[in-house]
């Protein structure tokens, strides 16, 4: 109503908002540097695992290069030497007159260098298991510290994510803060307003009720009321007419 009229207290206006410094989350340097090594590092300990590994797999493996190289020159080496041996016993049994062995002595050159070259054979065998039992434990060792190295990697990383969420959080509680602030006080005004314009509304309606009244109203401005004018003219009386 009293909007109608154009009346009424003005509508408080004030803006509750305000800016909110955000903070800017900047990761040091050297955590990316120490991140960066430690993350380089633990790849090249896993290469350095992988071909520890592969090789101690090569001498365990029969048919690898490495047995076949030493097993071609050992049986080469012992067959050589069994029958420069068998010659100089033919020789020595020729000189002596004894002659019509050499066959003889060929195969037992030949049996002693097989015998010879079983056993040499089992040897390789054997020094391949050392080997790689050697270079197993050098994959291991190299396994742990790449282990250790992405470990203390992924520590720093973490670090760096904690520090960055904190930031993060801070900077949306802030928001958070300003805004419910804003609203909260933008409600309050809108119920101030409200309330002051209702009593101003209530005063208004009592004022045109109290002026309506004194105006319309029986014995108001314009005139006594009707008994009195009666009483003046004819007396007061009864229901029957009869005066006191």
């Amino acid at each position: 109503m009293a909007g109608f009229l154009g009346l009424g207290p003005k509508d408080l206006s004030h803006d509750f908002s305000y800016d909110v410094n955000q903070t800017q989350y900047n990761t040091d340097p050297r955590l990316n540097r120490s991140y960066n090594l430690l993350n380089s590092q633990g790849g090249r300990l896993n290469t350095m695992a992988d071909k520890f590994q592969r090789r101690a797999d090569e001498f365990l493996d029969p048919n690898s290069s490495w047995m076949r190289g030493n097993r071609a020159n050992m049986t080469k080496d012992i067959y050589d030497s069994s029958s420069q041996q068998g010659n100089v016993l033919n020789q020595m049994l020729a000189q002596r007159g004894v002659g019509g062995m050499s066959s003889l002595i060929s195969a037992m050159s030949t049996n002693r260098a097989g015998e010879t070259a079983r056993k040499g054979y089992e040897g390789l065998l054997n020094q391949g298991v050392g080997y790689a039992q050697n270079y197993n434990n050098m994959g291991l060792n190299a396994l742990g510290q790449a282990t250790s190295a992405y470990g203390q990697g992924a520590n720093v990383a973490q670090g760096i994510d904690q520090r960055a969420t904190q930031v993060a959080l801070a900077n949306s509680q802030a928001v958070n803060q300003r805004n419910q602030y804003a609203n909260q006080g933008l409600y309050e005004m809108k119920a101030g307003n409200a309330a002051r314009s209702d009593a101003f509304n209530n005063a208004l309606l009592g004022g045109f009720t109290s002026l309506a009244g004194s105006t319309f109203g029986l014995g108001g401005m314009f005139g006594q009321a009707t008994g009195d004018v009666y009483n003046q003219n004819f007396g007061p009386h009864n229901v029957s007419g009869s005066t006191k």
